[in-house]
């Protein structure tokens, strides 16, 4: 068995299309930045809707399955689940109603002083950064984000061990 031959020329693979290149799916490094963007919105915007659906579901499921109001509030598991929702539900709605006081300082913020915001601007572009959002905002919203995924997955699960200690 012979030796292999290293590869010659580029060894990086293709030559990336240049800005403007009309092969690549987004003309601009811009444009990129806007459809993640607008994925993220997406995303997130369906992560509070099916939250909010699943949470519902589980009380639902819970009545459903004890078959009256008395049956879901005799059990304790029943009971449980139902309060991890209805208390996932209130969660949410406080933190939505925080983040968007919070937007509107930063919107106040911004617009008391465009110079200053031209400013923070240039020094955060190119740069992984927060901005124009605040590192409480920021962690406010991944923590609602997590919120949003496990309160109705908590309440689902307690009400699963419910029905198996019946």
């Amino acid at each position: 068995m012979g030796s292999q031959q290293l590869p010659q020329g580029n060894v990086t693979g293709p030559i990336p299309a240049s800005v403007g290149d009309p092969r690549s799916l987004y003309p601009t490094p811009a444009d990129a930045t806007k459809a993640i963007q607008e994925r993220y919105i997406y995303w997130t915007g369906k992560l509070n809707d099916v939250s909010l659906q699943l949470s519902f579901a589980v009380i639902g499921a819970n009545w459903a399955v004890f078959k009256t109001t008395d049956g879901a509030i005799q059990n304790g598991w029943s009971r449980a689940s139902i309060a991890i929702a209805i208390v996932g539900i209130g969660a949410n709605l406080f933190a939505t109603w925080w983040i968007g006081n919070k937007l509107s300082d930063q919107v106040a913020y911004a617009e008391s002083d465009l110079g200053r915001w031209e400013s923070e601007y240039q020094s955060n572009t190119g740069r992984e950064t927060e901005w124009p959002f605040t590192t409480q905002i920021v962690a406010v919203a991944k923590s609602v984000r997590f919120i949003r995924i496990s309160i109705p997955v908590v309440a689902g699960c307690v009400l699963l061990v419910g029905l198996l200690c019946v």
